[in-house]
């Protein structure tokens, strides 16, 4: 991944809750909420929610180069995005604008997230868009959410009995996150313009967390394997990258997180790329690793079926059909095959 310039715009989908500003987040972390509080929105004032965002929320806070319209000047401005594999890969474009829309910068950005704080000359949390006790409302758990999210903001225990608030979003090529902490009045944001930028969070908001609090969090930041392979396929080969797993996994074992996803989804990155050879290698090692999981077997076997070995996809989806008879995929797979 490439680190993008702070005064780059950011075309990507944030699901930061600017509509939750005026209470109508009807999810509580659901993209189809927001997407029905943009219909809302246009319904109610006769506006298009874009200018209606402009008008009334983006530029009042001063986010200038925020939109919720893929612009000329936006588009001018733009980082590049950056795939899982490291390669370009085109903005992607969204209708859903409320969910999946928001174009912005690490400053604005920034200016967002300070505008639900008391301000350093006394301005008030809102910043006169909002009222303090709307922003304390959007700040606050909803009782369903089990401590965990309001309109828009979750919320994150911290060392030394303190919380910060904040939200995430991604889409192919980008990451985003910002964290505050009310009482204090500190915050962090990140942004990223790479598919792998999320993993760039972790590291870093622990060592703001040690910052604000003294202490670090206690979850371990482990790094995915599947981005280590990735590399090493790229230079080196497949067989390459699956003797650096076993022996990762031998010697390295807290420092990466060997889940069943990441063999799985690096498979499927693989797949993505035609390269279905390398990706059997990596469903197989799959199985080798989880043989009592059933989607290993499942991918084995839809790679096989890509490769046209009819007898070796049927055999791992058998499998996988008998360690989760619930496996609705396999079930048709087996039938498709049956009909060939």
């Amino acid at each position: 991944m490439t680190g993008s310039k702070s005064n780059r715009t950011c075309s990507h989908a944030l699901d930061l809750g600017f509509e939750s500003a005026i209470l109508l987040n009807l999810g509580a972390n659901s993209g189809g909420g927001y997407t029905i509080s943009q219909l809302l929105i246009e319904e109610a004032t006769g506006q298009v929610f874009a200018d209606y965002m402009r008008e009334q929320i983006l530029r009042p806070l001063g986010m200038l180069r925020s939109d919720y319209r893929l612009t000329k000047e936006i588009l001018a401005g733009s980082s590049v995005a950056y795939d899982g594999w490291g390669e370009p890969t085109p903005n992607p474009r969204f209708t859903a604008e409320a969910a999946a829309g928001l174009h912005t910068t690490v400053e604005d950005l920034a200016t967002f997230a300070a505008a639900a704080l008391a301000g350093p000359d006394k301005q008030l949390p809102g910043r006169n868009i909002l009222k303090p006790k709307t922003i304390e409302l959007m700040l606050t758990p909803a009782p369903a959410s089990n401590g965990t999210y309001g309109l828009g903001y979750s919320t994150r225990s911290l060392p030394k009995a303190k919380t910060s608030k904040g939200h995430g979003g991604s889409n192919r090529g980008w990451q985003a996150y910002f964290q505050i902490i009310p009482e204090s009045r500190e915050g962090i944001v990140v942004v990223t313009n790479g598919s792998n930028g999320g993993h760039v969070h972790c590291p870093v908001f622990s060592a703001w967390t040690e910052w604000v609090t003294g202490d670090r969090p206690e979850s371990s930041c482990r790094k995915p394997i599947r981005l280590a392979l990735i590399s090493t396929i790229l230079d080196d080969g497949v067989e390459a990258a699956l003797k650096q797993y076993r022996e990762l996994k031998d010697t390295n074992p807290e420092d990466y997180i060997f889940s069943e996803g990441q063999l799985n989804n690096l498979g499927y990155q693989l797949l993505g790329k035609e390269r279905v050879k390398d990706a059997i290698e990596i469903f197989k090692l799959n199985v080798a690793a989880f043989p009592e999981a059933s989607n290993p077997y499942d991918s084995l076997g839809e790679g096989y079926m890509k490769n046209g070995d009819k007898e070796l996809a049927i055999r791992n989806y058998m499998k996988s059909l008998e360690l989760n008879p619930d496996n609705t995929n396999a079930v048709e797979m087996l039938k498709k095959m049956e009909n060939q």
